[in-house]
């Protein structure tokens, strides 16, 4: 196996990549280096990467996918994520910033939340701190410590 210069070599994608452009104006990068989208920066390029904006989107991005038989792969902000070096082929659907919002629903005995899959649990923990909400605590990553709700910070030892 040889090594090539970042950028040097690229593979053509198999899969009818083209109308992505029109289906998502300035949302689409072609051939994109995925070592610039995980925290281990390693890995070849996405045939495709789209970044959509809405549920919709997502919606009509992974319908064009199954229509078009182009597999797909969802990321969020590229932790735990290691790429291989001949890169992703299809399309990386990324889900970013312009979906990371989050709605509550609050009465006495409930609250409902409906969060994005953009939004970060480390925003949402400090709301749910800042409003005094419960339950939580299994997304701080220590859950052996009941009640509180940004354990990994605040730590009885």
């Amino acid at each position: 196996m040889s090594c090539h210069a970042a950028g040097a070599w690229r593979k053509k994608s198999l899969f009818p990549l083209g109308e992505l452009e029109e289906l998502f104006p300035g949302k689409v990068r072609f051939q994109a280096d995925m070592r610039q989208l995980t925290t281990l920066k390693v890995g070849g390029a996405a045939d495709a990467l789209v970044e959509p904006s809405s549920p919709q989107e997502v919606e009509r991005l992974t319908a064009w996918c199954r229509k078009n038989q182009v597999p797909w792969l969802v990321i969020g902000r590229g932790s735990n994520l290691v790429v291989r070096d001949g890169g992703i082929r299809g399309v990386v659907l990324r889900v970013g910033t312009a979906m990371a919002g989050f709605h509550a629903q609050e009465s006495k005995e409930l609250i409902r939340l409906r969060v994005q899959a953009g939004c970060p649990v480390s925003r949402l923990l400090r709301e749910a701190v800042r409003r005094g909400w419960e339950g939580l605590q299994f997304m701080t990553g220590d859950s052996r410590l009941p009640g509180r709700g940004c354990g990994h910070e605040r730590r009885d030892l």
